[in-house]
């Protein structure tokens, strides 16, 4: 399996950003943003995928064995990398994956610690492999030396006054693909990859944006940031 590249790439913040930039206007309101931050009434978030929907299997007839692969990446302290798979079994085209009542939580805040920046990437993988130790893949990952420099960057940066969003951005990059080479699975199929971030001035960590839905031709996937 070689580097994973996005479908979807949702940076709104950033869109923002570079707008301004080429227009030329950024230094003029700079010192808006600076000041501008999320509402302080909302102490915790949580990301929610809420409905996975696969309309094209990869398989040439027949179910098929789905894995999702979650990476946030905040640039807070102790732990600022989370990841999980979750996987499911005989799922045919047009079957919506079943996530329960409330959806699939993949990101928290840590209790009281509200992070400047989130990046996030949701993957939808078809595997091709019948039996896989998700645990022990990421567990490999983990133990993974580059893996390990990244997060310990990130936890340096987080006692930084103005945090780099670009190195947020760079540090997911990183681990998904240290999780495409701890795959080793040549044959495993991708199904639709999102990349995202928000930061806390310009789009309030994601929480106003309501239900995002975002497809392409295999999947239609919804997902929410939530306040609490």
């Amino acid at each position: 399996m070689g580097p994973l590249v996005p479908d979807i790439v949702y940076r709104p913040s950033s869109d923002v950003d570079n707008l301004l930039a080429s227009r030329g206007t950024y230094s003029k309101v700079r010192s808006v943003f600076k000041t501008l931050s999320l509402d302080p009434s909302i102490t915790d978030i949580e990301m929610r995928i809420k409905q996975v929907r696969i309309l094209n299997n990869q398989e040439f007839i027949g179910t098929g064995d789905i894995y999702i692969v979650v990476v946030a990446v905040d640039d807070l302290s102790k732990k600022p990398i989370t990841m999980q798979v979750k996987t499911f079994e005989g799922v045919r085209n047009n079957d919506e994956l079943t996530l329960g009542p409330a959806g699939l939580a993949v990101y928290r805040n840590p209790k009281g610690q509200i992070p400047r920046f989130l990046d996030y990437r949701l993957i939808v993988m078809e595997s091709d492999q019948e039996k896989r130790d998700f645990g022990k893949l990421l567990a490999d990952v983990e133990a993974d030396t580059q893996f390990k420099s990244v997060r310990d960057g990130l936890i340096a940066m987080a006692t930084a006054t103005q945090p780099a969003a670009a190195l947020v951005i760079a540090a997911a990059d990183t681990i998904v693909n240290v999780i495409s080479r701890v795959l080793k699975a040549d044959r495993d199929d991708q199904v639709i990859y999102i990349a995202g971030s928000f930061n806390d001035k310009i789009d309030d960590l994601g929480v106003k944006l309501g239900p995002i839905t975002q497809k392409n031709r295999n999947a239609i996937v919804t997902y929410q940031v939530m306040s609490a």
